[in-house]
């Protein structure tokens, strides 16, 4: 096949693209918002030995390449800190148990950064997907006076929370505080007590930044679409600002996409980690495992000749599947809007690029059946009652 063929990106679907984008940033800050109380006892871990693996074990999707993880006594968890703090030593941690099931992560780091003392705070979904990260100063906060305080006010604040001024930021009322006895609970809990202050208007942790996500596949630079410099005569900002939006998320396996289209080329080495695979079906044995009316369908249906390989004989549905969810980071070909989805192959269009509407309502109800979160449509004609 040709591989430009499939992803030019001369894609129809803008607002199919700007629906995939939206609906996974309100799926992972929907997910971080709805932490509650820790539940169970806080557990302390030495972390003193690292081992590592490639392949994690997905109870819903099977065994498939996902981001790094590390095992930390026995623990699974996304290794984001180690990233961005290579040779950090942990000298402390502990987990908590959140009311939604996911866990939440927190590390105290000795660093070779500027402030060598780092708290890392990552929450983490059942299945190991990383869901938000922060990392932060471990020795001291930033405070902001209101207009109409002194600092001498402050210094007042220091001597009640132990603190003492390292030093003003610049002309500005912001300065820092700095604590010469701290442990991982340290920031929060000063943060608290200074927050409650008449005298301040803010007070908050010193985070650490870091670079946006910007994937390594060749021709990232010709999608304008995702981000646009003018690098085709185009206008330089005229897009979805998607490495704006990596830096917050780059998608999750759990969000499941039904392509209704021509298919897709599930073998295809830009999708073939982002293809889902049906947990309830045993591939091969000629049995209907999930009771769905559907024999062996592993990665989807075809609807057009009715058996259990979607694959691709036109060229569209790949399109419109590398738009959503071609592989990022994966020094591969372009990348989609969402790095890491699930991506199930409902074919309903001919290698001609006709289909009839039953097909079309047979394969929006295999979707609803299997719970998919969005369906690509593109197409459309035909008549209508």
């Amino acid at each position: 096949m040709n591989y430009k063929n499939h992803f030019n990106w001369r894609f129809a679907v803008t607002g199919l693209l700007l629906l995939i984008f939206v609906t996974l940033f309100k799926e992972t800050t929907s997910e971080v918002k709805q932490e509650g109380v820790a539940i169970g006892s806080e557990t302390n871990t030495s972390e003193q030995k690292t081992k590592w693996s490639d392949e994690v074990k997905l109870p819903a999707h099977g065994s498939r390449r996902v981001l790094r993880k590390q095992v930390i006594d026995s623990t699974t968890v996304l290794d984001a800190w180690t990233r961005h703090f290579p040779n950090a030593e942990v000298l402390d941690s502990k987990s908590h148990l959140l009311s939604n099931g996911h866990t939440r992560h927190q590390r105290l780091l000795k660093t070779d950064f500027k402030y060598p003392y780092i708290i890392t705070d990552e929450t983490l979904a059942k299945n190991g997907d990383l869901l938000s990260y922060k990392s932060m100063v471990a020795d001291h906060i930033i405070v902001s006076l209101k207009k109409d305080s002194r600092e001498s006010e402050l210094h007042k604040l220091n001597s009640k929370f132990d603190g003492s001024l390292y030093r003003r930021l610049g002309q500005s009322s912001v300065y820092i505080v700095h604590f010469d006895k701290f442990d991982i609970d340290t920031v929060n809990q000063k943060v608290s007590a200074y927050s409650n202050s008449s005298s301040l208007r803010v007070a908050e942790p010193d985070y650490i930044n870091h670079l946006i996500n910007v994937p390594d596949d060749p021709s990232y630079d010709q999608l304008y679409g995702l981000h646009n410099t003018g690098q085709l005569n185009g206008t330089a900002d005229a897009d979805i600002d998607a490495p704006e939006a990596w830096g917050i998320s780059t998608g999750s396996a759990n969000i499941t996409v039904a392509i209704i289209d021509t298919g897709i080329d599930y073998t295809h080495p830009d999708l073939i980690d982002n293809i889902w695979v049906n947990p309830n079906e045993i591939a091969g044995n000629g049995i209907d495992d999930d009771g769905n009316g559907y024999i062996d369908d592993i990665r989807g249906w075809d609807f057009v000749n009715n058996d259990n390989d979607p694959m691709d004989d036109h060229y569209h549905g790949t399109h419109c599947a590398g738009t959503i969810g071609a592989s990022g980071n994966n020094g591969l070909g372009i990348t989609g809007v969402c790095w890491n989805v699930s991506l199930v192959g409902l074919k309903f269009l001919s290698a001609s690029g006709s289909g009839s509407t039953s097909a079309a309502i047979e394969s929006v109800y295999y979707a609803t059946s299997i719970g998919v979160d969005i369906t690509s449509n593109s197409w459309g004609g035909g008549g209508f009652s």
